[in-house]
């Protein structure tokens, strides 16, 4: 969702005027996520040759084999060819991303009728839900993937919401934004997930919509998170995201080998898991950036 609504951000108008061609925008998007990916595949192989040694099984992802390897690499884990996951199980979303931003350009640039585009997110969002409702199970259309492109494209609806309601404080939609959130929470207090279908309906249509559109405005929490930590650790998400599994399997190995018998419910445990996962994202992070700066400056 989060998605959506960046890349709407940054990249409807350009895609709308014909300022960006399809190759140089799927290019960006792969760049960005692909290094990060390699490396924490590259990782995870390692630790489940490890692991699988001590073992004779693998920790949570079942297929570790040459043709998943391939599929990883080319960022295709999940949805597309195959429907379980393999090696850094996160990166299952990545393939979900690549497919929302293909149609996510076709649908506005094809757009010959302005705002037609709105038209065509909100069919692509109802045909997710019947997907989710029925529980299909095949390639492309499947739980994963319709999950995805519904988060998606309510992000990209709630982008062009914000960029019409923008400087309006106190406008109707904002009232409305907010006697929805309080409703829809109070009945999830008192009938569960059930007055909406299911937890995953009560996630991408109330609450991860109407937090990010809280976020998003000019409120507190958007003063809190302007803060340079919080900007920092958005800026680390996708590292912390890809890097929290292998930092995980990990400490799994080390526990396996010696026997240390880890209680993983420990509040203790939790916190050394996150520091850890936050320190090593950022290292990996600040090198990336370091050889960015390196490759800009004119020799």
């Amino acid at each position: 969702m989060i998605s959506g609504f960046v890349m709407a951000y940054n990249y409807q108008d350009k895609i709308t005027n014909n300022e960006i061609s399809f190759n140089k925008y799927f290019k960006k998007r792969v760049r960005h996520l692909w290094l990060i990916n390699f490396i924490t595949l590259l990782i995870v192989a390692v630790e489940h040759f490890i692991y699988f040694r001590y073992t004779g099984t693998t920790y949570i992802a079942g297929n570790f084999d040459l043709w998943h390897f391939v599929l990883n690499v080319f960022m295709l884990q999940y949805g597309v060819t195959e429907l379980s996951y393999s090696f850094n199980v996160p990166a299952w979303c990545l393939t979900i991303e690549l497919i929302c931003y293909v149609i996510h350009f076709a649908i506005v640039k094809k757009d010959k009728n302005g705002e037609y585009w709105i038209i065509k997110s909100v069919g692509i969002i109802l045909l997710g839900l019947a997907v989710l409702s029925q529980g299909l199970s095949y390639p492309i259309i499947n739980y994963e993937v319709a999950r995805g492109a519904v988060s998606y494209f309510i992000g990209v609806l709630l982008c062009w919401g914000f960029k019409k309601c923008k400087g309006y404080k106190n406008s109707m939609v904002n009232v409305g934004i907010y006697f929805y959130l309080v409703v829809s929470y109070l009945a999830f207090r008192k009938y569960g997930a059930t007055w909406i279908s299911s937890y995953t309906f009560y996630t991408v249509l109330c609450f991860a919509p109407l937090i990010l559109w809280i976020t998003v405005n000019d409120t507190i929490v958007n003063r809190i998170l302007s803060a340079k930590i919080p900007v920092f650790l958005g800026k680390i998400s996708l590292y912390i995201y890809l890097l929290h599994f292998p930092v995980q399997y990990f400490i799994k190995i080390v526990d396996v080998i010696f026997n240390l018998q880890i209680k993983y419910s420990n509040p203790l445990f939790l916190l050394t898991y996150s520091s850890v996962t936050f320190f090593v994202s950022a290292v990996i992070y600040a090198l990336k950036q370091r050889k960015i700066t390196r490759i800009s400056k004119p020799q």
